[in-house]
């Protein structure tokens, strides 16, 4: 994932991706699947 937010998907597969915000007050995760084309 670039500074700006992108994701690039170089191949099939799953990621999770999980934020958090500074304070530490709240985090949120997204499970990002990718199939080949």
């Amino acid at each position: 994932m670039s500074a700006t937010g992108t994701v690039k998907a170089l191949k099939a597969g799953k990621a999770i991706i999980t934020v958090t915000t500074v304070d530490g007050g709240f985090s949120d995760s997204y499970v990002l699947n990718v199939t080949a084309a």
